[in-house]
């Protein structure tokens, strides 16, 4: 891609090698390949060797051409979940640049359609299910349906050709309400939280951006193209100071394999990632201009089946994600998904902060998220520690540009034991209102605050009421804040490493029968965590602050107002 673009030329040579290693590889068959992963070796190679035609002799190119048409049975494993996508880009690449038989290799695809991928988009937002963790994998779901896509806008001839097309483009579609402001697929699933999800993210806009714009979407088509943009952004906070990036988001040493899987290695990921990186520049050739993004402008709430078991909210670009159920098996040894809030995010503000994701440790079965805990016998118990015995249940009472209204209920699962919760959340641009009820007496929540991630300590104070974090020299800062005279609030439990870094388990109990938070992501702009502490009132389901004020269904901020309602004082 480089060379193609008159870029790296002294790479050239090398550029030459790997292509012959690779595709000795290819010819060699599947015993051949490097960890028998042939599904992954047929795009690239396939898609390479056009953009080497005008560096190489013509004995050359022939040679890679003849390597490339290995019989497909006889290089790849066979799997039929997201690696049999990879094959079925791969084949139709071959197909396409005529190094296989157009013919058989549609029966293939076809074949492969009906039979390993169709059902796993049976689903009321056509997400792809990978079936590898419980619960099932978001990172994968992008990967496999930007394969399929990639296929397609190719120039796919099969005969399910345009069903398939329109099954991802209600996909593709439906995860930009997934998709955080700054750009971050959603938390969960195995391989969950590695850089490499973003980008691959971007893919599948990128290319929905071309096919949008073509068909004269040119609003959806904007979408896409700053959702990809956003995608391409986050990632750069994981980019290490060499150039490589992080496998994890984190800055810890790649030595400590931090939330890696077992099959996680620094070399194969940053190789994915440039991979994926030069698609979405080959892919992005129109010149679309961006518009907003659903989560920017907010008013909705998406919940998943219970494969995923995810769900989204967002009010004015303030953005939530709750995982209904969490890890309660390791997979390639980690527990991928917390039960819980998990991410906090709004526009133009580092969703690290927020945090991105909680955690349950491999090694403890210790987990932290924005979720109950209570006191059973002499121990507190965090709910993201005990997915076994609890889940989540979400439910949308109201929805608006600047409002939204919902709940999420804490149940033991069937056949275990233990107190219920009810979580109401009311989503402003400003920030987040949390109420929690329990049927237990002694019950608090779980504030879950960055601390430090994995090369910089972060500013994180706790005061009588609050509990915050930013990143030194930097003005935004997430807080967690009790809206209680009294409140207790406890910072002794131990950190867990996240994906992200350390999260210390803050656990703030009320002493009365609800216990509020107002969390509140604060940016330069924005008043102090305390001025919004003093200034808080709260009347039923209304409040107001220095931020904005509810009243009903109708908010009044700063710079905006709405609702729904019979009247409006702003």
């Amino acid at each position: 891609t480089l060379i193609s673009a008159g870029r790296a030329m002294d790479l050239l040579s090398k550029g030459v090698a790997a292509m012959n290693s690779a595709t000795d590889d290819i010819a060699g068959g599947a015993s051949s390949i490097p960890d028998n992963h042939g599904e992954f070796f047929l795009a690239p190679l396939a898609a390479a060797i056009p953009f080497y035609t005008p560096y190489v002799s013509a004995l050359q190119l022939q040679a890679w051409k003849t390597r490339m048409a290995k019989g497909l049975e006889k290089i790849i494993k066979g799997r039929t979940h997201n690696w049999r996508t990879y094959a079925m880009k791969g084949e139709w690449y071959r197909a396409k640049n005529g190094y296989v038989n157009k013919d058989t290799a549609v029966n293939w695809l076809e074949n492969s359609w009906i039979n390993t991928q169709k059902f796993r988009t049976k689903n009321f937002w056509n997400f792809y299910h990978d079936y590898s963790s419980n619960p099932d994998t978001w990172p994968y779901e992008s990967a496999a349906r930007g394969n399929l896509l990639s296929m397609v806008a190719e120039g796919y001839t099969g005969p399910s050709g345009e069903k398939i097309l329109s099954i991802l483009k209600k996909g593709t579609q439906s995860s930009l309400l997934l998709q955080d402001p700054s750009g971050q697929m959603a938390a969960g699933g195995r391989s969950g939280n590695h850089t490499w999800n973003d980008i691959v993210l971007a893919n599948g806009y990128e290319t929905m951006a071309e096919i949008a714009y073509k068909e004269g979407n040119t609003r959806l088509a904007g979408q896409y193209r700053h959702a990809a943009a956003l995608a391409f952004q986050s990632v750069q906070r994981w980019r290490r100071p060499e150039g490589t990036y992080s496998v994890t988001k984190n800055h810890f040493n790649p030595a400590n394999r931090t939330r890696y899987a077992i099959y996680s290695f620094f070399t194969n990921y940053n190789g994915y990632m440039m991979y994926h990186m030069a698609e979405n520049y080959l892919r992005h050739k129109s010149n679309i201009p961006e518009r907003a993004t659903p989560n920017e402008i907010g008013g909705y709430t998406v919940v998943s089946d219970r494969n995923f078991a995810t769900a989204a909210a967002n009010a004015g670009g303030m953005h939530m994600q709750v995982c209904l159920r969490g890890s309660s098996k390791l997979a390639f040894g980690r527990y991928w998904t917390t039960l819980g809030a998990v991410r906090f995010a709004r526009p133009g503000w580092d969703s690290r902060l927020g945090p991105s994701d909680g955690v349950r440790e491999a090694s403890t079965s210790y987990g932290v998220s924005f979720a109950p805990t209570f006191l059973e016998g002499s121990e507190w118990v965090r709910l993201a520690s005990v997915p076994d015995r609890y889940e989540a249940f979400f439910t949308t009472e109201f929805t608006h540009p600047l409002l939204v209204r919902c709940r999420v209920e804490y149940k033991p699962k069937i056949g275990k034991t233990g107190p219920t919760f009810t979580n109401h959340f009311i989503i402003t641009p400003d920030g987040i209102l949390s109420r929690l009820t329990s049927t237990s007496t002694n019950f608090g929540m779980t504030w879950p605050v960055l601390n430090f991630d994995g090369a910089t300590n972060l500013n994180a104070p706790i005061t009588s009421h609050i509990a915050s974090t930013s990143y030194p020299g930097q003005a935004d800062q997430q807080n967690f804040i009790a809206l209680h005279s009294s409140p207790i609030i406890s910072a002794t439990d131990v950190t867990r490493r996240s994906a992200y870094g350390d999260l210390r388990p803050v656990r703030m109990v009320s002493g009365t029968s609800a216990n509020v938070t107002f969390i509140y992501p604060r940016t330069s702009a924005d008043p102090s965590a305390e001025e919004v502490r003093k200034s808080f009132y709260r009347a039923g389901n209304s409040f107001s602050s220095v931020l904005a004020r509810v009243i009903g269904n109708i908010y009044i901020g700063r710079t905006s107002a709405g609702g729904v309602g019979t009247s409006i004082d702003i």
